[in-house]
């Protein structure tokens, strides 16, 4: 979670737009607060580590099949068991590929319910759901991408600070595409979210390069 308030990034966007008026603005605080939550959002849709988080949750008893609750956006990883009370930390889940699992147990999916789960399963082309095997009943720690909680003009922003040069230029791109009948503002709107999409693409090539050094 970020230290930058709402309110901050919004002054800026306000200043970008030219919306600095004593007497009047154009733009009222809710609906360019309406184009931060919605950029927060837009953000870590193409950034998922933007906002990836720990907890510990129940699953559904006796099922190798689990899903992700509404405030998740995709999964990442489940990391070990944390018994029936979600207290007891346990044994490590580790990740296996649905093909070793078909070739080593083609009925793995019709496994009893264990004390222990050891291993999960993930296929990418489901971001929203996931396997644990064998089956177990209490909680495990998953790790996954939320939805980032809504902000006022009170709080600070719910990602790391490091992002709110993105979010001023997407709600400087709300604000203009609330007026896209004018052609002035829909070729400046095309470049503030070209902007933002720049900045947010450019720290994932920056943390690409250092993992390359």
């Amino acid at each position: 979670m970020g230290t930058i308030l709402a309110s901050k990034v919004i002054t800026d966007a306000r200043r970008l737009l030219q919306d600095v008026s004593n007497v009047a603005t154009r733009w009222d605080d809710p609906t360019l607060l309406a184009g931060l939550n919605e950029g927060q959002r837009v953000l870590v849709s193409l950034k998922h580590d933007a906002n990836t988080v720990t907890e510990t949750v129940d699953v559904v008893a006796g099922d190798t099949r689990q899903m992700l609750s509404d405030n998740s956006v995709a999964f990442v990883r489940v990391t070990r068991n944390m018994g029936a009370d979600g207290t007891k930390p346990g044994r490590a889940i580790t990740g296996v590929s649905k093909e070793n699992m078909d070739f080593s147990d083609p009925e793995w999916g019709a496994a009893k319910t264990a004390k222990a789960a050891f291993h999960f399963i993930f296929d990418p082309n489901h971001e929203r759901e996931f396997h644990i095997w064998p089956p177990i009943e209490g909680k495990i720690e998953l790790v996954h991408v939320a939805i980032p909680a809504e902000v006022t003009l009170g709080t600070a922003i719910s990602l790391d600070d490091i992002y709110a040069a993105a979010l001023t230029a997407y709600v400087v791109y709300y604000g203009l595409a609330q007026d896209m009948d004018a052609a002035p503002n829909r070729e400046l709107a095309r470049t503030w979210f070209s902007q933002f999409a720049a900045l947010v693409s450019g720290k994932v090539q920056s943390e690409e390069s250092l993992k390359r050094g």
